[in-house]
């Protein structure tokens, strides 16, 4: 099967996910009377499960084939759709929404891992950009259409849709081949060692990483971004109800939507500009610091004719910052590879859950703009110590030795 075919395939899985989500925490409140309680227990839940794999995801991903992890959990979380739709309840849904969120996790950790090996170490650039021009487009029509399928098919239908997206993710899997490295079988241990064993293998992406101190700047950076993205998630929807209280629904979807469409323009420019693989990390902070900018600017604004100029272009900007880091992630060594997609797994977990603790604690005492204010400040602020802790990095490197 042709490789780049199964990344469309894989965005249609992505495109129910989008769609499940949103059914999901509806049916939620459908189910309880409204019951926010519950509903923060399903938002959280999930997150909790990703948190949760990524301390594990990257060990398993070096350990195993990584083909057969993604395999596993496709047709895992088909499974698990289906028994939402034979067991409605909200026990039920909290259990499933843990899971997926837990294997969502795996899946992620051993694709991006193996992105090299499927596509080619000299095409990660072109790829990543690819999957990232999907992942938007999937965005956009997951976020317009899931009410609409739904009010007119029923829950039920769109989870079968997204069982099935992930059973024909699995079964494209399954027809592709791919030159895989082959992982010697451990000698079984007792639990006591396995866990030793573990551990072991996270101190050695620890040396690896240490050793790595341009790559342990960006991880620095990208938990502060993820901590920060805390405050545009809940700044969009009340950006979008003062500008009309009567379509709040329908500008937080045309907020998101242009997002993505700038996403999507993004990935055109990638492919084509040289210069962004010559200057990943340089790419990476730059779009790091005009997103930011980007955010303070329309989230402290009312008008509309400067506010979607803008989200196009912090589309733009957070769809090369997005694939830039995710390239220089996988530029790491294939041995350590799955260990540092689960370090940025647990680091995208921790910066979210810490953020959504933050940011309704700063909004006690700030406004809006404001708390947008500290959040992107704290990212650009982040970025000028990793600039700064790169420069003295290079100045220190050795001239290179050119005698015969």
């Amino acid at each position: 099967m042709n490789r780049t075919f199964y990344l469309y395939v894989n965005a249609f899985s992505h495109l129910g996910t989008m769609m499940d989500m949103i059914v999901v925490n509806s049916l939620m409140i459908s189910l309880t009377g409204g019951n926010t309680l519950w509903l923060s227990a399903c938002l959280g839940i999930r997150v909790l499960g990703g948190l949760l794999a990524s301390l594990y995801s990257g060990v398993l991903a070096d350990r195993f084939d990584r083909k057969k992890i993604m395999l596993f959990t496709d047709f895992a979380r088909a499974a698990l759709l289906l028994l939402i739709i034979a067991f409605p309840t909200p026990v039920m849904i909290l259990i499933i929404s843990f899971l997926i969120g837990f294997l969502a996790t795996f899946f992620q950790v051993a694709f991006s891992a193996e992105v090299p090996q499927i596509f080619g170490e000299d095409k990660v650039l072109e790829v990543n950009a690819l999957i990232m021009r999907l992942s938007s487009i999937a965005m956009v029509i997951g976020f317009f259409s899931s009410g609409i399928v739904t009010e007119k098919f029923g829950f039920t239908t769109v989870l079968a849709v997204d069982a099935l997206s992930f059973v024909l993710s699995g079964v494209a899997l399954l027809l592709m081949k791919w030159e895989r490295t082959s992982r010697p079988p451990r000698p079984a241990v007792p639990a006591k060692g396995k866990l030793a064993s573990i551990l072991e293998d996270l101190r050695e992406v620890k040396r690896y990483l240490w050793l790595k101190p341009l790559l342990l700047t960006v991880f620095g950076v990208y938990l502060v971004q993820t901590a920060g993205a805390s405050g545009h998630n809940v700044g969009i929807p009340l950006l979008a109800a003062a500008l009309d209280p009567a379509a709040q629904a329908k500008i937080y979807g045309f907020i998101w939507g242009t997002w993505g469409i700038g996403s999507v323009a993004a990935t055109f420019l990638i492919v084509k500009l040289e210069l962004i693989k010559k200057h990943l990390y340089g790419f990476y902070y730059g779009t790091a610091v005009l997103a930011g900018l980007g955010f303070i600017t329309f989230l402290s604004s009312e008008n509309p004719w400067l506010i979607f100029p803008v989200v196009f272009l912090v589309g733009v900007s957070e769809a090369v910052c997005g694939t830039t880091f995710n390239v220089l992630m996988q530029q790491s060594d294939n041995a350590v590879r799955g260990r540092v997609f689960g370090v940025s797994a647990l680091l995208n977990r921790l910066g979210f859950a810490s953020g959504f603790l933050l940011v309704p604690l700063l909004m006690k005492g700030l406004t809006m703009p404001q708390t947008i204010w500290v959040c992107q400040g704290a990212v650009i602020a982040a970025v000028l110590w990793a600039v700064w802790r790169t420069a003295a990095h290079t100045s220190k490197k050795p001239p290179n030795n050119t005698a015969a």
